[in-house]
């Protein structure tokens, strides 16, 4: 039995252990408040088309901005501009508290949402490609899936005791302590990195060359993840009725995909890799398939639980992959390059909510979202 649970062990650098432990703070925080953000401006009298503008003004700028956060991590240190993004997180908190206050601040909101997604991600991609060992690459990417499937059980849960027992405001001023409390491992030790120059343009023509058309048409299974983000969140609110019970309902679910987690990690380190994959998108797409038809919590429970299973067996081999090739070409131009592919998936799909969430309301989002995630499969 020791012997068999060697095989998902993990040695990893310094660097990764200071990563994950700062992953583990900020992904708590983000936990905290990612459920209940879509729900939380629905509270504020924002309809569903108004919350998916605002998510789709986000990506939009995201996009136009994602290579400045290549150009700072190449110039500044992958760590570094992390954190830089952890402090956006914080601005972008303290916009979302003031928005009763006026609608402006719902425009700051999505200036400072995209700046963090600028920072954060480039960094935490690059950091994570140079420091993982090419031999643990899939375990060490399902330590971190561990981390997202943990923390976004606890987070769920703490977010909504936290919301019914008090206000949004807590919930964001915890969420704000969790962030800076993040920045602390990844800065206690000095980042060794060489100052190197990149430039937008040369980011842009890497995303849009030939050889990378096919992952760009596979990135529109991106698409519903972000409908799982925006829309979903709301539905289950609408039928649970409080936001404790939405928690409670998506903690349980998290909490019980962390096992396929831990052997999707091992396997993708294997020949195997490929056939994980495969099962995942086979349960993404059947628990999209299966949502307008829910009206019970137990089956938004085991539906939630279905779909967070098949995404970590997705996403643990595919990012193994994207690592692998960043290691053996170039390391800011290949995640930049994902991250561009992985935007431009959510910005089509939620131009399409615009068009079908007037028309045909939930339902159509959970089948726009099952045919989206169609789309991992062009993923090699």
């Amino acid at each position: 039995m020791l012997k068999e649970l060697k095989r998902y062990s993990i040695s990893p650098r310094r660097e990764i252990k200071e990563f994950l432990t700062t992953l583990g703070l900020h992904e708590l925080a983000q936990a905290a408040i990612n459920i209940f953000e879509p729900v939380y401006l629905y509270s504020l009298g924002y309809s569903m088309f108004q919350i998916v503008l605002f998510y789709l003004g986000v990506y939009c700028l995201y996009f136009v901005v994602m290579p400045f956060g290549g150009k700072a991590a190449k110039r500044f240190g992958f760590e570094h501009t992390m954190s830089v993004g952890i402090l956006f997180s914080i601005g972008y908190f303290l916009a979302l508290i003031a928005v009763p206050a006026s609608p402006v601040f719902l425009y700051l909101a999505i200036v400072l949402y995209a700046l963090q997604k600028t920072f954060w991600w480039p960094g935490y991609h690059a950091n994570f490609a140079l420091y993982s060992r090419s031999k643990e690459t899939g375990r060490e990417i399902g330590a971190t899936q561990v981390i997202f499937s943990i923390t976004a059980a606890v987070g769920p849960l703490l977010g909504g005791l936290l919301v019914n027992y008090s206000s949004f405001t807590v919930l964001y001023v915890v969420a704000m302590g969790l962030m800076l409390a993040s920045v602390i491992p990844i800065l206690s030790t000095a980042e060794k990195f060489k100052p190197s120059k990149i430039t937008w343009r040369e980011q842009m023509r890497f995303l849009f060359c030939r050889a990378y058309l096919r992952k760009i048409i596979a990135g529109f299974g991106f698409g519903e993840e972000i409908i799982a983000y925006t829309v979903w969140p709301v539905f289950i609110y609408l039928l649970v009725g409080n936001a404790l019970n939405l928690g409670a309902l998506i903690a349980g679910a998290t909490g019980l995909t962390v096992l396929a987690t831990t052997i999707a990690a091992r396997w993708s380190d294997s020949e195997a890799r490929r056939d994980v994959f495969l099962w995942g998108g086979l349960l993404n797409t059947l628990s999209w398939i299966g949502r307008p038809f829910l009206i019970w919590p137990l089956a938004l429970l085991g539906i939630d639980t279905v779909y967070r299973t098949g995404k970590s067996l997705q996403f643990v081999p595919m990012y193994a992959n994207v690592y692998d090739d960043a290691k053996s070409r170039h390391i800011v131009l290949e995640v930049v390059a994902f991250e561009g592919v992985l935007v431009l998936g959510k910005i089509v799909a939620l131009a399409l909510l615009l068009v079908v969430l007037p028309w045909f309301g939930f339902a159509g989002a959970f089948a726009l979202a099952a045919v989206a995630s169609l789309f991992y499969f062009l993923f090699k």
